[in-house]
């Protein structure tokens, strides 16, 4: 889904809270989007919340959210599954747009954004689940358009929920079994009914169509969380690279939680079929022989990896085992356990100095110094499948390209003298508010490196060339209301000029048509979704899920 099938978004920092009123101790929902807890409530919100979706994904291409539980959270027995999931603007009386997929789950330990291995330790698919439908249940369910879905997964069945999690983390990935389609004028009533959508659901030339459905995002990324498993760039070719997503230009949070039961009244070491690994409670179920790493309690090949612990009474072993456990009233550090006195004086957040912490941030905070403060984005490089370029925050990807190379698109390439004259195809979105920026694609052919953009006599900001076909600009704010011509011009002073491309309007659009909600536009290929009625589903496992 690269090139100009990637959405434009904005998130908040990982929050972990009590499930709504009505759930019982031990209960914790591990989300990082800013909408309420419930996910009925949270669809309602969906109308006034800063939201943005992202429908361009390829056949085999996967989302999905990266959870860290707390220290104390261990074992994590998974309860169920929160998704909101935007689509096409049309109704039908069929079932063609809805679109099967498959859950797929993995832990481990990582910094990510790609999971610990390459099979998860669970999956389903959602045509094996069963939906509660009243007095009765209906086999198979599907991702619906414009839907909430809470899926509950069945404990009294061995197969049909994941496996405890003794420690790491938990990565969560939605794949899409089916090819997109062309979807342009399904997409296209979103923009009848008030929203702006771009044009990049069409299937030809640099345009590979779109699922019916989408991921929904809001308006603030948290770094490290959010991942995608995509195409190395065209239609073709299945999911080979994990990126997070805030590198590949998205800018929100995915809205998908995840329901657990965590110990009850403290921690109870769980060491119950491990060999080794963490009891859940800090300290070890055992540690594995030299060439054998802990994976999921069990002793497995490692590559020869030897546990280091050499001068060290506690702590991580290297391997996945720890080297010893302190007593009450101790906390490791540096390898040696030490009596420990708590110290959380003047802190509302932060390192205790024994190795727990003082207290936690809300959404959209982070702790500094001891206090919560604003979480400001940063900027993240991003050089992934480019050796030369701009890295998208000032410095740049490898190294200059060679004598008679040029760098076009992250790569480098014979350079050409002279080429075509530029043309301009379209924009998208073709309007945008004056209070705000709009990022916006602009297609075409003959576009080089060091083209520029204008809108009148306003210089736009170019965030990206792919290929010599589109250009992803920012129309800036406060540029005064009208209706502007949009000229590119080539470094070689070729340029082209398509009249009355883009409307600068006084006040941001409405959402769809009887939502209340709001939109931001997307980049190029990106689809503004309307926040329309969603439904909560709930859903239970039907049968063995295939593997």
């Amino acid at each position: 889904m690269l090139q100009n099938r990637l959405g434009r978004a904005l998130g908040a920092a990982l929050v972990c809270v009590a499930m709504s009123s009505g759930a019982h101790a031990g209960s914790k929902l591990y989300k990082y989007d800013q909408f309420a807890e419930s996910i009925d409530s949270a669809s309602s919100q969906l109308g006034a919340g800063l939201t943005s979706a992202q429908a361009g994904y390829a056949k085999g291409e996967a989302f999905g959210v990266i959870f860290s539980p707390a220290p104390g959270d261990y074992p994590v027995t998974i309860t169920s599954l929160d998704l909101v999931v935007p689509g096409v603007c049309v109704e039908s009386t069929s079932n063609q747009y809805n679109t099967a997929a498959t859950i797929e789950i993995w832990f481990g330990e990582g910094a990510g954004p790609a999971p610990p291995q390459a099979t998860p330790n669970w999956q389903i698919d959602t045509t094996d689940l069963l939906v509660d439908a009243g007095a009765g249940s209906v086999a198979g369910t599907f991702l619906k358009p414009n839907t909430a879905l809470h899926i509950t997964f069945d404990q009294d069945d061995p197969g049909g929920h994941p496996p405890q999690v003794f420690s790491g983390k938990i990565w969560v990935a939605v794949r899409f079994p089916l090819a997109p389609k062309d979807l342009a004028s399904e997409w296209g009533a979103c923009q009848a009914q008030g929203g702006s959508v771009a044009t990049g659901c069409s299937v030809g030339p640099g345009q590979c169509g779109c699922q019916p459905v989408g991921t929904l995002h809001d308006g603030l990324i948290t770094p490290n969380v959010n991942i995608l498993h995509h195409t190395a760039g065209g239609c073709e070719g299945g999911a080979v690279m994990w990126s997070f997503m805030e590198n590949l230009g998205i800018k929100g949070d995915l809205v998908m939680r995840l329901g657990v039961q965590v110990p009850e009244g403290g921690c109870t070491p769980s060491c119950s079929g491990k060999a080794c690994g963490n009891d859940g409670c800090g300290g070890s179920c055992g540690v594995c022989g030299a060439g054998n790493v802990c994976s999921q309690g069990t002793c497995v090949p490692g590559g020869g990896c030897t546990a280091a612990c050499s001068g060290k009474g506690c702590g991580d072993d290297g391997c996945g085992g720890v080297c010893g456990v302190c007593g009450s009233g101790q906390a490791c550090i540096a390898g040696t356990c030490a009596t420990c006195t708590p110290n959380c004086a003047g802190k509302a957040c932060g390192d205790n100095g024994c190795g727990g912490e003082c207290g936690t941030c809300e959404a959209g905070t982070s702790c500094k110094a001891g206090a919560c403060e604003t979480t400001a984005a940063p900027c993240l490089p991003s050089c992934t499948g480019k050796v030369c370029g701009d890295d998208g925050c000032g410095g740049t990807c490898g190294v200059a390209c060679g004598a008679g190379l040029t760098c076009e698109a992250g790569a480098c390439v014979k350079a050409e003298e002279e080429g075509p004259a530029p043309l301009i195809d379209s924009v998208s979105p073709n309007f945008g508010s004056n209070t705000k920026s709009t990022e916006i694609a602009i297609t075409g052919t003959g576009f080089r490196v060091g083209v520029e953009a204008r809108l009148g006599a306003t210089r736009l900001g170019i965030i990206e060339l792919v290929g010599t076909t589109l250009i992803q600009a920012v129309v800036p704010e406060q540029m005064d209301p009208g209706t502007y011509d949009l000229t590119v011009i080539n470094t070689d002073k070729t340029t082209t000029t398509l009249r009355d491309a883009f409307v600068v309007a006084a006040e941001a659009s409405s959402g769809c048509a009887g939502a209340g909600g709001t939109s931001a536009p997307l980049g190029a290929g990106g689809l503004v979704v309307l926040a329309l009625g969603l439904m909560a589903v709930a859903t239970r496992r039907q049968r063995i899920a295939r593997r």
